[in-house]
């Protein structure tokens, strides 16, 4: 049996996206979307962000469906407002590294939903899956990331080119 409970953060829970969800936001029907998520959207136009990650996550699912608990999680508020989404790429690689990206909405950056829903999820895989290495892949220049991957206790372990995001620095952290 799958794992789909929300991960439990001190603010909010990040409820996992199902193939539902992501085919009604790759569809543009948000008011579906919304409501197969018991979600309220920000305001802010967000999807063109988030359609590239919506693709390779929707193949992630079909080519296999126990990947869920560890794709994308929307961080919600108590009000059921979606503040942005977080994941791992996938389920830990070969050599048990378990990788992470993030997205907070415009106006919920520098308050810390990032930092809360990271810890979330390395606490869960942690603790649930045995994960002992994460990594992120930050932009040079994303200057609150970088100040958060530090927070975290993440060091810089080497850089790469990403075809979409261009360079970004690779950083890593062993967990106890």
């Amino acid at each position: 049996m799958m794992d789909t409970a929300p991960v439990r953060c001190g603010r909010f829970e990040l409820v996992l996206f199902s193939l539902a969800f992501i085919d009604a936001l790759l569809a543009g029907d948000l008011t579906a979307a919304e409501r197969e998520l018991d979600v309220r959207f920000p305001a802010e136009d967000w999807l063109p962000h988030a359609e590239h990650m919506l693709r390779f996550r929707r193949a992630d699912l079909l080519r296999d469906p126990s990947v869920r608990p560890w794709i994308a999680r929307a961080m919600v508020l108590p009000d059921r407002r979606m503040a942005g989404y977080i994941g791992f790429h996938g389920a830990p690689d070969a050599d048990g590294i378990a990788e992470m990206g993030y997205t907070v909405f415009t106006g919920y950056r520098r308050q810390g939903f990032a930092y809360e829903a990271a810890r979330g999820m390395m606490d869960w895989a942690r603790i649930e899956r045995s994960v002992r290495r994460f990594r992120v892949s930050i932009s040079p220049t994303n200057g609150p990331s970088l100040a958060m991957a530090a927070k975290l206790g993440f060091v810089q372990t080497g850089e790469q080119m990403d075809e979409i995001d261009g360079l970004e620095l690779v950083f890593d952290l062993q967990a106890t």
